[in-house]
Formats: C-alpha cells, structure tokens, sequence
C-alpha cells in the first residue's frame, strides 16, 4: 500500500511499536524545487532554525535580510556573507538562503535526487512543508534491513549483486558511476518495504541525535562509493551539518494514519 504526503510517494513501514510512513525515494531535485518555490513567491528569502528544547526545532522565514539581522543581532553574523552555505555560529541560530536548485549539472534533472544538500537545509525543508519529518537513525536503519530480516544490504536479497553479476545498487564498486541516476530508474529493483535506493545513489541525512558520538549522520552510501562496507545498512558516516556534497541528499519520513498503527 502507498500514500502520498506532500507531493511526496511514501511506503508503510512496519513496526513492533508502531508503523511509519517513508519516502519511497530521497527527496527529488522537482520535489525539493516545488517544496521552495512558494515560500520565495511569498517572498521567503532566508530561513531561521530557532531550537525551542533539545532537538525540536521550527523554520522562521524573512525575506529581508535586515530583519534577519535584527532578529539574531548584527554582530551574528559576518559581513562577507552573501547566501553562500549555511551561517552557523556558536550561540547563533544556524540561517540559510532559500534556493530553488541545489545540485549542479549533470546531478539536477528532475528525478534525480537532490543533492548539494546540508543537514539545515534539508531539516529546513522538510519542516516548512509541513505534515513531514527527518527520519531518525533507528527508523532509517529498521526499514533498511527489512526490519527483522535483518539485510546487510538494502536490496530485496540482502546482496549488491544479483545472481547475474549486475550490481542491485547503484554505486562504483567495480564499475566507476559518473554521477546519481533517476530515483525511478528501472534498471534497479525495489528493496525492502518497497522502498528504492536506501543503498546508493546518495548518502542521506537522519535526525540529529546528540546522544551520539556523532551527532549528524549519513547512511545508505552513495553512487561514488566503490567499498562495499561503505554501503552496508549498519555503516554510518558522521559530518558536520553544514556539510554538502554531490554525493549527499535526503528522505523524509511522515506518520502513519491512525488506522494503520
């Protein structure tokens, strides 16, 4: 069973102590374009990620800069800066610059997922659309493996490849991938709970979690990834969240209906 939430295909997930829904795919360069675009046209420029307790976080838009400013003090913030990245300073709620196009060419057709993406835009994204959440490390993990299937890899055999010798994933493990394909590309299969590309494509961002040694992490591996144990479902690569990367996206996940848990 599918749902849709937010322009975005989701999957049920299963779970002991209740059922989630995730994205089927990281979060498109279309998705994420539909997801800014009337928040500029409301006149949306810049985004403020105000923390209210440990890890709840809200987006606050400002379309001035100058009201910006005057919000987090203009000392908070240098006077070189012009959008470029995102503005983390300590003591200083981290801000950002809106833009309708993260990933660069050769990453930015439609279906292709968005990439170029920090761990602030991407929590600023998913909270100003409302009805969706960052996935959390434990959640992202559980649906990976199949749940109590326990899988090594997220392909519906566990494997990265199939009996063929074709890869299951796409990666550059044997074969160097020049970049990310469309999430719907049907030369890879489904994995577990439906779900496509939990293993390649792109490494995405799970919640932050400060009980962790690091406390913003990627999982899933990526389309340059050419290790295999960098693709398992149990590796995670800890960054800094104001870190992007070609090979760096996002999946969201929403909660499940009241009747489905």
């Amino acid at each position: 069973m599918s749902f849709t939430v937010c322009g975005i295909p989701m999957a049920m997930i299963p779970h002991p102590q209740g059922a989630w829904l995730e994205g089927i795919n990281s979060v498109t360069n279309l998705q994420w374009q539909r997801g800014v675009e009337p928040l500029m046209n409301e006149g949306a420029k810049y985004c403020l990620l105000e923390s209210r307790s440990r890890g709840d976080f809200t987006a606050r838009q400002f379309g001035d800069y100058r009201d910006l400013l005057d919000t987090i003090g203009h000392d908070n913030a240098p006077k070189s800066w012009k959008g470029e990245g995102v503005m983390c300073r300590p003591g200083v709620p981290p801000f950002l610059k809106w833009r309708p196009i993260t990933s660069p060419k050769g990453f930015n057709g439609k279906e292709q997922p968005a990439v170029n993406v920090s761990w602030y835009e991407a929590k600023a994204w998913t909270l100003t659309q409302g009805g969706l959440y960052s996935l959390t490390d434990a959640q992202w993990v559980w649906s990976a493996q199949g749940g109590k299937r326990g899988l090594k890899y997220a392909t519906e055999t566990g494997k990265l490849f199939g009996t063929d010798g074709k890869k299951l994933v796409h990666c550059s493990v044997e074969t160097k991938e020049p970049t990310t394909v469309d999430v719907n590309d049907p030369k890879y299969t489904d994995g577990p709970f439906e779900l496509r590309h939990k293993t390649g494509n792109v490494l995405e961002w799970v919640e932050w979690n400060p009980d962790e040694k690091g406390e913003f992490g990627l999982r899933g591996g990526s389309w340059d990834d050419d290790l295999p144990e960098y693709l398992q479902v149990a590796y995670r690569y800890d960054d800094a969240p104001i870190s992007r990367g070609y090979f760096i996206g996002f999946r969201v996940g929403a909660p499940a209906p009241q009747d489905s848990r």
